[in-house]
C-alpha cells in the first residue's frame, strides 16, 4: 500500500514536471548560443510596434464604419428626395425633369472667375504630408508666404509644375522668378512664421476626417483623393436636390 502511494506521488511530480517543461517550451521562440528567447521577451521589445499596429486597426475599422454609414446615409437621402421630387412633380404636373430644370439649374448663378478665385483662397487648408514628402512643410509656408503679396496661386502652381526643386534655396529662387519681394518672403520662410497657421489647417483636418491630399469638403461632405470630375459633379448635384427638396 505504502509503495503504491509512493509511486503515485512519483506519477504527479513527473507530471508536474512534464507540463512545467511543456509550458517552458511553449513560451520559447528561439534559441541563440544557447539562450532562449521567449515569447514575453519578444512581446515586449515589440510592444511600441505592436501597439501602433492595433492603433492602425482601431482607425481601419472606425473608417470603415465611417464609410458604411455615409453609403446609408447617402442612400437614404436619395430615396427620400426621390419620392418628395415625384410628388412634388405630381402636383405640379411635371416631370422630374421639368421640375429640377425649373426649380434648380435656372436658378444657378455661374460665378465669375474672380468670385471662383477668391471662393478657392478663402477656403483653401494647409495640409503637408511631411512624413512622405520631406519639403511639404517648407513648401506650404512658402506658399503662405506667397500670399503675403498676394501670389498665393501662381507660387502653388509653380511648385506643382516641377515637384522636384521643393528645397528652401529652391523656394527662394522660385519667389524670383515670380517677382516677388525677395526679402520680404525670404524673412517670412526663414523664421517660421507661417508654422502655427498651418499646424492649426492639419489639426482642423484631422478633425473633420482628412488623411491625404487633395481633400475636398462640398457642404461639410468629404470628397479624398484625387477625384474625377464626375464624382464632384456628382456630390454637387446632389446638394442642390438637397437645397431644393429642403424648401
Amino acid at each position: 500500500m505504502k509503495s503504491h502511494h509512493v509511486l503515485t506521488t512519483l506519477a504527479m511530480l513527473l507530471a508536474f514536471a512534464t507540463a512545467a517543461s511543456a509550458q517552458s517550451n511553449s513560451n520559447r521562440v528561439a534559441v541563440v548560443n544557447g539562450q532562449v528567447i521567449t515569447q514575453d521577451e519578444l512581446n515586449k521589445k515589440a510592444e511600441g510596434d505592436l501597439k501602433n499596429l492595433d492603433t492602425r486597426r482601431l482607425q481601419n475599422e472606425a473608417s470603415l464604419a465611417h464609410d458604411k454609414q455615409e453609403i446609408l446615409q447617402k442612400a437614404l437621402e436619395e430615396i427620400v428626395a426621390e419620392k418628395l421630387i415625384e410628388a412634388e412633380a405630381a402636383k405640379e404636373k411635371k416631370t422630374k425633369e421639368q421640375l429640377l430644370e425649373a426649380e434648380v439649374e435656372s436658378n444657378v448663378e455661374t460665378p465669375s472667375p474672380e468670385e471662383v478665385e477668391a471662393f478657392y483662397t478663402t477656403n483653401f487648408r494647409q495640409f503637408p504630408l511631411t512624413s512622405i514628402h520631406p519639403h511639404a512643410q517648407k513648401s506650404a509656408e512658402a506658399a503662405l508666404c506667397a500670399n503675403d503679396q498676394h501670389k498665393f496661386w501662381e507660387f502653388h502652381d509653380s511648385m506643382f509644375a516641377n515637384q522636384k526643386e521643393l528645397s528652401i534655396a529652391d523656394l527662394k529662387q522660385r519667389a524670383a522668378d515670380l517677382k516677388l519681394d525677395t526679402q520680404a518672403f525670404n524673412q517670412c520662410l526663414d523664421s517660421g512664421r507661417q508654422t502655427a497657421a498651418i499646424q492649426t489647417d492639419i489639426q482642423e483636418g484631422a478633425r473633420n476626417g482628412v488623411t491625404g491630399t487633395p481633400a475636398l469638403f462640398i457642404n461639410g461632405r468629404l470628397l479624398s483623393g484625387n477625384q474625377p470630375y464626375s464624382e464632384i459633379k456628382e456630390m454637387i448635384d446632389d446638394e442642390l436636390q438637397r437645397k431644393q427638396t429642403a424648401k
